[in-house]
């Protein structure tokens, strides 16, 4: 399949966060499917990847934390806001993705 192809051809070490960014994408499509369990399984994957794209990272944590919210998983919910946030903050400035994760646990 295309997926392991990608997968099978990542540079390493992967300086550019390519798995993450791999798994993130795999994730939305998944969670645009309302497959949320599979969704869940790709972004815990986009943010273990041992590198990654620290602007798009605070990004990723919202989405793990709205496919919490679908899954009814509050203990995930309430730690992917807090990431979003803490990362978006380490950043260098809050960005709207804070205020977003934030709504979430309202």
């Amino acid at each position: 399949t295309l997926y392991d192809s990608l997968k099978n051809n990542i540079p390493s070490p992967d300086r550019y966060g390519f798995y993450s960014l791999l798994q993130y994408e795999i994730a939305r499509i998944m969670f645009a499917q309302e497959k949320y369990q599979e969704a869940m399984e790709h972004f815990r994957n986009s943010v273990s990847a041992p590198s990654f794209n620290n602007n798009i990272l605070p990004w990723i944590y919202y989405r793990m934390a709205q496919t919490a919210q679908k899954l009814g998983d509050n203990e995930t919910l309430r730690w992917a806001v807090q990431s979003a946030v803490d990362t978006d903050e380490a950043n260098g400035e809050r960005t709207i993705v804070s205020t977003l994760a934030l709504k979430l646990l309202k």
